[in-house]
């Protein structure tokens, strides 16, 4: 079975051969891989921050050896992410973000350029995270039986990178396999990782899913058109 890092350094085009020489042991706790402007590429796992040599070894501090990424190799990543059509990507960039095959999110960080007051783009790039979708299933398992908890709603609060997406995604999983209506609106495409239509994630049976739709119109939407039993979301942030 293909690692998740694997799918994800693949998206990479030219870097992806030192990204796939990491060992898989290290692979698989990858959570985030970091692209910043003259600085090492960087690998994220709990409790920890690896750095990457030209030759895909692994090292835990800075050193000449390293693979530094420069503006141009940051501009080429962005296009190869883009899949060299940056325009078809529009909408994601003015959030902060392109989603990528196989679930994966790269974030991406610049110069942003405004309109009326609003961010239509970002220029200059200068730092791109690239951050591992995963399944785990039974994450959700303290939450869930047979499917008849959550009577009443849930909301989990912790820091980034701590699992709440993750745990939230396998909910929305066992929920749909025990035959209760689910509706996941996915406003960033960090739950079911939509690429052209299809999910790239297993959200189950009785699960549909509103992709790229704002939270607030998406849970209307939802409860006009598709009758759930239950409503997942992503990051309330507003009083939307």
């Amino acid at each position: 079975m293909e690692l998740r890092f694997d799918s994800a350094a693949a998206a990479c085009g030219p870097l992806a051969p030192m990204l796939l020489a990491v060992p898989q042991s290290v692979k698989r706790d990858v959570q985030e891989i970091r692209f910043r402007a003259g600085k090492p590429i960087a690998l994220s796992l709990p409790g920890k921050i690896l750095f990457l040599t030209g030759r895909g070894e692994l090292v835990h501090t800075v050193t000449p050896g390293c693979f530094f990424t420069d503006r141009p190799i940051l501009e080429t990543l962005f296009r190869q992410l883009c899949s060299f059509s940056v325009y078809s990507h529009q909408s994601e960039i003015q959030n902060g973000y392109i989603a990528l095959r196989g679930g994966h999110r790269a974030g991406i960080c610049g110069t942003a350029v405004l309109s009326q007051g609003k961010i239509s783009g970002i220029r200059n790039i200068s730092s791109i995270n690239l951050r591992i979708a995963r399944e785990i299933r039974g994450a959700a398992d303290a939450l869930v039986v047979k499917g008849e908890a959550l009577l009443g709603g849930l909301l989990l609060a912790g820091p980034p990178c701590c699992g709440k997406t993750t745990v939230l995604r396998d909910l929305a999983r066992q929920l749909s396999e025990a035959r209760k209506k689910v509706a996941v609106i996915d406003e960033r495409g960090e739950f079911a990782g939509v690429w052209e239509g299809e999910p790239q994630n297993d959200l189950g049976p009785c699960c549909d899913v509103l992709d790229g739709y704002p939270k607030q119109e998406g849970m209307l939407q939802a409860i006009r058109v598709l009758s759930p039993e239950f409503l997942i979301c992503d990051e309330l942030g507003g009083a939307g």
